[in-house]
Parts: C-alpha cells; structure tokens; sequence
C-alpha cells in the first residue's frame, strides 16, 4: 500500500515527460520534412538553371553548326565579293539561293525566325527573313553588332531588335584572312518552354522585358490572379485552382548583362502537400497512441518492477553467502541478509545499526581490527580473509568481497562467503599433490614440446634433475627404437585438441631403455587458448616384456603363430567394415632338413636368424612378418596387387642370394602367395596359400606360385 503513492507520481511524471517528448518529435520531424521541401525546392531551381543553359549551349552549337555549313557552300563566294564590292550585283540571286537555306533551317528548327547578313561596315547586305528591309545601317541602333565587328568571334547571346527578343548566333565572315562581314541567326526564346517542359515537366512561362519600362509581359493567355501571383517576387509558393505549386524564377540578361527576359516554371507540389499534411497527422496520432501504449505498459513494467524487488530480496534471504550493506563512516550495518541473522542467531531489528567490529574479524595477523577490513575507499572489488565470531572459541572462516559505493557519503557492499569447506579440500588437495608429485610422473610443456614443468616422480623416472629438464625437449628421451610413425600419430592427435595413449621406448639419463605407457592432454589459459601439453607415464617395462614373450618367437624374436593368426583375424575385419584389401606370403626353406643333420641344429638356428634379419631389412615397416612354425614363414602386406607381392619376393629372393650363410654354401626359399578375396575365411586363404607353396616345391623349389 505504501508503493502506491510513489507508484502514481511516478506515473504522472512519466506521463509529462512523454507529452513533451512527442512535442518535440513532432515539432522536429516537421522542420525536418519542410527542410527536405526546401531543399528539393533548391534543387529543382538549380536543376532548372542547368537545364536552360544547356538548351542555350545545344542550341548555339547546332545553329552555329549549319550556319559554319552554309558558308563552305559554293555561292557564298559570290556573298564574300559582294560583301567587298559596293555594287552588290549579285545580291538578289544571293537572296534567292540563301533563302531556300532559311526555309530548310527553319522547317528543322522550331521557333527559327531570322537569318542575317552585314558587310564589315554595319550595313545590312541581306536580310532573309524580311526581304523588304536592306541596305540600312543598324550597327548604330545594336551594340551587340558593334561588338562582334570589333571582336570578330562566334557569339549567342539575347537581344531585342525589330522583330522582339531574340537568341542570337552570330559568325564572323572572312574572305582570305580579311573580315567582310557578320552572318547572324534568330531564334525565337520560346524553344526554352518547349525544352523546359519536356525535360523538367514543369508548366514554364516566358516573360519579357517591355521597352522604356521595369514591368514584363508574356504572350501566354494567363488568369490574372496567376499572372499577378507569377510576377510577385515575395510570392514562392503558390495556391492556385485547387493546386499548390513551387514557383522557380530564372532571370536571363543580354550580351551587356542587362536584364531582358524571365523563365517562370511552376513546381507542382500538391501530392507531396498533401502527403506531408497526411504524414503529419499520423505521426501525431500515433504517437498520442504510443504514448498511451506506453504509459500501460510502464505501468504493468514498474508492478513488475516491485515483484522483482521482492524476489531479489527473498533469493538474496535465501543464499548462504552473507550480504551487508555498511555504512561508510560510522561502520554501522545498514543491511543484512538472513543468512547472517541465523548464524549469529540474532534478529533483523537487534543486528540492524550494529557495528560490524563486534562479529566481523580480520584473520591475518599483520591485518587484525575490523576496521581495517574497511578502509579502502575505491570503487575496484577487494578480496579479503575474515572470520565471523560466533562466541569465543567459535568462528567461521570467510572470505570477504568489499565494494565501496562512493553515493549518500558512502557505503560498503560485503558479501561473505564461508570457505570452511574450501580450506578442507585445499589441505585434502595439498596431501594429493604431495602423493602425486612422488609417485606419478608429470611434465607440461609448451605447444612446441619443450618442458616448462616436471614433478619429482618424472625426475626419478627418466634419472635427470628438474634443472636437467627445464627448457628441453621431450625428444632427449627418444628411443631409436620407437618408430617414427608412433610420434606422427601422437602429434597428429594433440594439435587437433584430441587426448592420446600409448606405449614407447624412452631412453633414462643412463642410457637404460624402459617402457613408458603415456596420457597427453591439451592444456589451455583461463579464456580457453590452447598454451601446451601435460602429460603421465608409467612405467610398464615388465609389461611389456611379458608381452613380447608371449607375441614373439623366442629364436628369430619376429611375431609367433598365434599373434600372425590374430593379425590375420584383425585383417579380415577391416576387410568387412573398411573394405581393407590385403595379400599373403608364406615361404619356406628349401632342403632344411638336410642343413640341420648335415651342419647340426645350431648352425640350422643360425641360418633362420640370418634370414629373418635380411627379410625384416627388405619389407616395409607395415608388412606384419612372423614365423609359422619350424623353417615356414608369414607376410601379411596391405596391398590389393598381385604385382606388389611378386615385387617383395623378388626383392626377398635376391637378398637371399647374395647372402653368405657359411659353412651352408647356399640357401634358397620357395614362395606361395595370394590375395585375400571376398569370400575368403582364415581357413580358406591359409589353404590356398599352402598348395601354392607346395606346387612351388613340386616345380623344382626356389619360385614362387600364385595362389588361385
């Protein structure tokens, strides 16, 4: 009930506040629409300024362009001598044949209306468009005439003369480099409301200059409330017959900058009018409704406002952590949660203004008083140790985030979290640490292998000192027997963030080699970049060696019958789910029996660990090679290519040739190989590749047969 009120003040507040902002909107959107008005207005004028000197431009240079076209033609010759000769004996057969000129030029060119002639003089030679008037001097009466005489060039310009105001072009005539005379052309200045209107598509007027008056008239049939509008210069907008135009006034001088004509073009305006006054009146409606909206919603927003309060207040009542609010100055609690009255047992009103010195302590020693625990007045969040006093010999250990709020002389936020059970793990985790430092070795290093950190068990492990360690390489503890292929693999892993396990050789400060099962794991920063890697060993060298006795003929130390029959079984699986294709090669020695109770079994013993090791030197490192039994031997090869298997036993047979096997003085090996077809079992292959060893002892041994 007390929110209420507040609540409706709030709301009258808001609701001036939303008045005046839609005034202003308002008021602002309708500078901005008549500023874009004007600024049309300005462009259209400037639009209508370039218009008509373009009309003037074309218009100058196409009638200079047929004017400069008449005087190369023959007869005009005759006019450059008469313009000299003061008879003038050719002039009316000169009129004759530059009249039929005229008459073309002005069927092609609207509102043409006069051709001219005069001699260096002033005189008129010829005047086409008016025959009757001719041999008069009119240089005394046109300035413009005078000027182009003294000045001979190509000129356009406005002038009034005996016909009205007209747009002159005018050409210089010479006879050798000697000027005789001038060669002007009329237009009428209506072309320009012909050429405004159709590029524009404004309704244009011409007015003129009336003679020994500063008033202007037009030839156009015009109401009289119009022409009193068009010729008021206050007048820019004008309301007429049910339209509302933009009046776009163009002045236009002759050659002596006087002025002498006006283009008037009416802007119609009215749907943009209309449109504006339309926009207008929207826009304030529907910001009366948005208002309206608005002060709804705000009001469902602020009763939500209040439920938010109270459920901040009832989950800030309800976490463990203890929240104080204490005032800056006097250390006195201005807020508490209810996580503080139930463990010191007290209530909200007995707690509230109590100094936080009587419960609340430093633990540090070089820290102890309450007061120091608020005593930095920034605004940056402090991290403090503190135990809440419960009795005398009771407290609880916390740890205490302080913010000063520099607001109403200053306040502390604290909120207090209890770390009973933190400092428990933490000495449970220091006794881990401890266990795991001497019993399983650790190293981290950074993303290119070099150590950064060891533990005590790795130094123990490998027989080198964390100083020894520090900086170097994990390769320093490579065992030459670990293939290449196994470190591919593990990087392959890593530097795609994926884990990796696996077992190698490593090589200890005293050259001792031992089996080290191996977890590395990516390690990242506190924002998730990768920095390095940690990793585990454990040694299982007993491991291993048991292993390698149980997968391993004890004589040749190549793979034994049953782990080739499990690899074999491993191969026929890929071949199921990979479509893995693989071939078999099994061999014997030809005439051991006849070695062994010729030479004795030792030297026999001798030949099959020669051979095994010239064999192992000859395939490829992922050929799977083991003895079968006796003097037989198998080749399991990754290949779908009877080719490549005839290639091994031809590289497998010359080894064997060249090789010395005294007091034996030479040892062959006959061959049966094959590829591993579809719907081959263990059985079915293994039988195959048997006959065809066998046929390759029938034909004579020391070969090779295909089995089919």
């Amino acid at each position: 009930m007390r929110t209420k009120p507040i609540k409706n003040n709030i709301m009258l507040v808001t609701a001036v506040i939303f008045v005046l902002l839609i005034l202003f909107f308002n008021i602002n959107l309708y500078q901005v629409k008549s500023n874009e008005i004007k600024r049309s207005a300005l462009h259209n004028q400037e639009n209508l300024h370039n218009v008509v000197k373009m009309i003037e431009h074309n218009t100058a240079t196409i009638i200079s362009s047929r004017l400069e076209t008449i005087t190369k033609l023959d007869f005009f010759d005759k006019i450059r001598e008469d313009l000299t000769n003061t008879t003038k004996i050719h002039k009316q057969s000169n009129f004759e044949k530059l009249n039929v000129h005229f008459k073309h030029i002005k069927e092609q060119t609207k509102h043409f209306s006069t051709l001219h002639i005069v001699d260096k003089d002033g005189y008129t030679y010829l005047r086409i468009h008016d025959h009757s008037l001719h041999d008069n001097t009119i240089s005394s009466q046109r300035s413009s005439l005078v000027t182009s005489l003294r000045e001979p060039k190509p000129r356009s310009f406005y002038e009034e003369g005996l016909y009205g105001i007209c747009f002159r072009v005018s050409i210089p005539l010479y006879k050798g480099d000697t000027l005789v005379g001038i060669l002007e052309a009329g237009i009428r200045p209506e072309i320009l409301l012909t050429e405004i209107d159709s590029l524009v598509r404004n309704k244009s007027y011409l007015f003129k200059k009336e003679k020994a008056s500063t008033g202007f008239y037009t030839d156009a049939v015009l109401d009289v409330g119009l022409r009193t509008l068009l010729l008021d210069p206050k007048a820019k907008k004008i309301n007429f017959a049910e339209r509302t135009y933009i009046k776009h006034e163009l002045p236009l001088y002759d050659h002596s900058n006087k002025l002498i004509l006006k283009v008037i073009s009416l802007e119609d305006i009215t749907a943009t009018e209309e449109s504006f006054e339309t926009f207008m009146l929207t826009s304030v409606l529907a910001s009366i409704v948005m208002m309206l909206l608005l002060l709804i919603l705000l009001e469902k927003i602020f009763a939500k406002i209040l439920i938010r309060i109270d459920e901040l207040l009832y989950i800030l009542n309800k976490t463990d952590d203890y929240i104080l609010a204490i005032d800056a100055s006097t250390k006195k609690i201005k807020f508490a949660n209810a996580a503080l009255y139930n463990a010191l047992g007290s209530s909200k009103k007995k707690l509230k203004n109590k100094n936080i010195e009587e419960f609340l302590r430093a633990r540090n020693d070089y820290d102890s008083g309450c007061s120091k625990l608020f005593k930095d007045k920034n605004e940056k969040t402090l991290s403090k140790k503190a135990c809440l006093i419960l009795g005398e010999d009771q407290n609880i250990p916390l740890e205490v985030r302080i913010n000063y709020i520099n607001k109403d002389g200053g306040y502390y936020i604290a909120i207090c979290r209890d770390i009973s059970e933190y400092l428990q793990q933490e000495l449970e985790r220091k006794v881990n640490e401890k266990m795991i430092n001497k019993y399983i070795p650790l190293s981290q290093t950074d993303l290119g292998g070099s150590i950064t950190y060891v533990n005590e068990a790795f130094c123990k492990l490998t027989g080198y000192s964390k100083e020894e360690l520090i900086g170097e390489n994990h390769r320093m503890l490579r065992s030459p027997k670990t293939p290449q292929k196994f470190y591919r693999e593990l990087w392959g892993n890593i530097t795609k963030n994926k884990s990796f396990s696996g077992e190698l050789r490593i090589r200890t400060k005293e050259k001792e080699e031992i089996w080290v099962r191996v977890v590395i794991e990516p390690r990242y920063d506190i924002n998730g970049k990768k920095i390095g890697y940690v990793s585990t060993r454990e040694d299982v060298t007993d491991k291993q060696e048991l292993r390698f006795i149980s997968e391993r003929d004890q004589l040749t130390k190549i793979y034994n019958r049953r782990s080739f029959e499990s690899k074999l079984s491993q191969a026929f699986e890929r071949t199921k789910k990979e479509h893995y294709h693989f071939g078999v090669i099994m061999f014997d020695i030809d005439y051991f029996k006849k070695v062994n109770d010729t030479y004795g079994h030792q030297v026999g013993d001798e030949i099959l660990k020669s051979i095994t090791k010239h064999i192992k030197e000859v395939i490829r490192d992922d050929d799977f090679f083991a003895r079968w039994g006796g003097e037989e031997f198998m080749l399991i090869v990754k290949t779908s290519k009877l080719d490549e298997l005839k290639l091994i036993v031809s590289k497998i047979q010359e080894r064997i040739k060249n090789t010395d096997f005294s007091p034996v003085p030479s040892v062959t090996l006959s061959f049966g190989l094959g590829i591993a077809k579809e719907e081959d079992t263990k059985e079915s292959l293994l039988k195959r590749i048997d006959n065809a060893l066998y046929e390759a002892k029938e034909n004579g041994r020391n070969r090779y047969e295909i089995a089919l």
